[in-house]
């Protein structure tokens, strides 16, 4: 039997749903307008730089060397880059050159790799990461993005897929890792989901075991294994960033390109934004493992977005269930001066599954603004993010940004 709630006919007659129906509807009455060109307070405080975190060369499956790939990066404009080499061997082949060794038979590629992006770092001017993308999405519940590891991972030690042994005795005896990424999570079911089959279908053994070092999530990826350059990116993954959000993962998206050929930065305009103090490995890697992330189809839109004063990827307490939301846009592009920008709030109960919710803002125009607004939230307990859709004057040219989210808390 269907369930009437002032008027909406819900879905079932759940109690957890009209929990949340409830406070979708306070939501969209509670949001207002406060103030226009206001400034957020962390803006002075962070600076923008963009990179790519997913990307291969000979040492695995793709093209060239990591030297030629950090330079190459470089000079697209990516203020950083992490190449992520396959760990496995099976059919692996480089592209260019043809034949060869990869990382996963010959490990003392990956120490060249780790020493390529240690003299390509220069603080400053650009940062380039190091690591390796674990299992197979054929046998292994897709792939992740491990970095900072100062070994291959042995398929022998650990199996691909084997992400419970992964999580629960490999990582922990590497104190070195980095941080872990979930790669194209559009590309596989529920239930294999990096492991999540190996934990009993159960989200929360899931994020207990790998809530250490997971800090980012794909939202865009590729089309890496396209010869072509200036490609339009694609966001496809915020489905599966927003069903992780909802089973209480604390998760950044990312913007990737997965390169598999020489297009290291101009394969697409796909841009990850990171909020910096400055730009060097321990700021950068500061600001990852913070959350202090944004996934954006255009290659130069800046993005800052708080909550209460607190910028995305914090965790909050606050005094009320109304919020202050406060961002600031700035996208230098011509065509963009004149854009219409859609704002959108994407918020859910990271204990309530699939329980995200969207409501629109009004439209606002103009590349380069500030806007701050009262948003009143039905939970106690709750996570909100930005969805940006630019509408420029060429629709073919259309972007969107996806935020990291605010995570908060109301006595």
């Amino acid at each position: 039997m269907p369930y009437i709630w002032r008027g909406i006919r819900l879905p079932e007659p759940s109690r957890r749903r009209l929990r949340f129906w409830q406070a979708a509807a306070i939501i969209a009455a509670g949001s207002a307008w406060l103030a226009a060109d206001t400034e957020p307070p962390f803006v002075q405080r962070f600076r923008i730089v963009f990179g790519n975190l997913h990307a291969h060369t000979a040492f695995s499956d793709g093209s060239g060397f990591p030297d030629e790939a950090f330079a190459h990066a470089r000079q697209q404009g990516l203020d950083f880059m992490g190449i992520s080499e396959h760990n496995h061997t099976n059919q692996i082949r480089p592209k260019d050159p043809p034949g060869g060794d990869t990382i996963g038979s010959d490990p003392e590629l990956y120490t060249t790799l780790r020493n390529n992006a240690a003299t390509a770092t220069q603080d400053g001017i650009f940062v380039a990461l190091f690591g390796q993308e674990y299992s197979t999405i054929t046998s292994g519940g897709n792939h992740t993005n491990i970095f900072g590891l100062n070994v291959v991972i042995d398929e022998e030690e650990v199996p691909n897929g084997a992400y419970r042994q992964l999580y629960e005795e490999f990582l922990p005896a590497h104190p070195e890792t980095q941080f872990l990424q979930f790669n194209h999570p559009f590309d596989n079911s529920t239930s294999r989901s990096y492991g999540l089959d190996q934990f009993s279908g159960r989200a929360n053994r899931l994020r207990a075991a790998s809530e250490r070092w997971l800090r980012t999530i794909e939202v865009i990826n590729g089309p890496g294994t396209k010869n072509e350059t200036d490609l339009k990116a694609e966001v496809k993954g915020e489905a599966r960033y927003r069903f992780y959000l909802t089973r209480g993962f604390r998760l950044a998206p990312v913007a990737d390109q997965d390169n598999h050929f020489r297009t290291w930065g101009n394969l697409t305009g796909a841009r990850t934004g990171c909020l910096v103090e400055n730009l060097s490995l321990t700021r950068l890697l500061e600001a990852i493992r913070a959350r202090r992330c944004y996934a954006s189809t255009d290659r130069n839109l800046k993005l800052w977005f708080g909550v209460n004063g607190e910028v995305s990827g914090s965790q909050i307490n606050a005094a009320s269930r109304t919020l202050k939301i406060q961002y600031k846009i700035e996208d230098p592009d011509p065509d963009d001066i004149d854009a219409v920008y859609r704002i959108q709030i994407v918020h859910g109960n990271p204990r309530i599954a699939d329980s995200a919710d969207t409501v629109t803002m009004p439209q606002t125009p103009g590349g380069n603004h500030s806007r701050e607004f009262e948003f009143t939230t039905g939970h106690n307990q709750t996570f909100l993010y930005l969805r940006i859709t630019q509408h420029p004057q060429s629709e073919s040219n259309r972007d969107e940004v996806v935020s990291a989210p605010v995570w908060i808390l109301v006595p």
